[in-house]
């Protein structure tokens, strides 16, 4: 199910990168809420920090991910 608002065709953009399909993917699998810390998705996706940074960003602007950063 596409995020409120996303339209279908957009959500298509969206998940058919395959990075972006991987992060999704794992998150989906985790329990409801559940958060990952992002050294553990960029080792699951196979991503650089830039890489995966970029791709998480794509996903929170279209309401698919909420990021947040502790330090």
């Amino acid at each position: 199910m596409a995020a409120e608002g996303l339209t279908v065709a957009l959500a298509d953009e969206v998940i058919h990168q395959s990075t972006r399909l991987k992060i999704m993917s794992v998150l989906n699998a985790m329990p409801n809420g559940a958060g990952l810390d992002f050294k553990r998705l960029k080792a699951i996706a196979q991503a650089t920090d830039g890489n995966l940074g970029a791709h998480l960003s794509t996903l929170e602007k279209v309401g698919y991910v909420e990021i947040r950063k502790d330090f």
